[in-house]
């Protein structure tokens, strides 16, 4: 009996183990252009380990039709480009819209345990970038991941060991965002200006500039320090821009905006006043 009971218990521990071993996986959608008619979405993924190869995969995610639009059968490079996880051991990934509101994203590693190392929690690497017709008001269009969805499935590079969903953030009205750089002249120093107005409701201007080339990175916190959205996260040329907030499914407050680009970092306040 004893030794049934310390086989019990190994097993216990062994399945306690794997489970906390898993490779969990999140996701976000970030606003990188907003030109005329044309407003583009980066994909970006990361994992708890950084240690683990992407393999063939299936991201779904829905759009709002009443705002964007997106064609029956999408052309690579002028509809969607693929900044990772395509070409090399993958072969050439491609996105498809199966129903009007909904696009795949297919990524399919054709040399099993040789793909893209996912890059470690908190930081992200870049799937593709999808571009969208505008054909309503972008402050009411939404983004929403579609995990449940069964033929959604991301897989490590041996192509056989599904990853778990962690936090997979949708895009809607409080993270919809534009920029439009001003080059006219390039600034000394890395700034982030206090933003315009404040207090503000429910929209508000964020600028900064940068004099070099830089990975730039913008995130929203509440008064908790959790982060309510991710403005930009891309490598922008020097110069200053000024990215739109829209703060309409936010309760009134006081919050923070953080910006860091390369090595400069800063935070500053604002308040929602509805």
């Amino acid at each position: 009996m004893k030794y049934i009971m310390k086989i019990f218990f190994f097993l216990i521990f062994v399945l306690t183990i794997n489970s906390y071993s898993q490779t969990v996986v999140n996701g976000q959608f970030v606003v990188t252009n907003k030109s005329g008619s044309a407003y583009t979405v980066k994909i970006q993924i990361n994992s708890n380990t950084g240690t683990n190869a992407l393999g063939t995969s299936t991201l779904i995610f829905n759009y709002d039709t009443a705002a964007l639009s997106f064609p029956r059968t999408p052309v690579s490079g002028t509809n969607y480009t693929f900044l990772n996880f395509s070409g090399g051991n993958y072969t050439a990934a491609t996105i498809t819209r199966p129903v009007k509101n909904e696009i795949w994203l297919n990524i399919d590693l054709q040399n099993s345990n040789n793909g893209t190392l996912v890059t470690k929690y908190p930081g992200w690497i870049d799937v593709a970038t999808i571009t969208f017709n505008i054909i309503g008001s972008v402050d009411s269009a939404s983004l929403s991941w579609q995990p449940n969805n069964t033929n959604w499935g991301i897989f490590d590079a041996d192509n056989a060991t599904l990853w778990a969903n962690a936090v997979f953030t949708n895009l809607n009205t409080q993270t919809l965002t534009s920029f439009t750089p001003s080059v006219s002249q390039i600034p000394n120093d890395y700034t982030l200006y206090q933003n315009y107005p404040n207090p503000f409701n429910p929209s508000t201007q964020i600028k900064f500039g940068i004099p070099k080339s830089s990975l730039v990175n913008i995130k929203i916190f509440d008064i908790t320090g959790k982060v309510v959205a991710t403005l930009i996260n891309d490598h922008k040329e020097a110069g200053f821009y000024s990215i739109s907030f829209n703060a309409s499914n936010l309760s009134s407050g006081v919050y923070f905006y953080k910006i860091t680009a390369n090595d400069f970092s800063q935070v500053r306040k604002m308040v929602l006043l509805k």
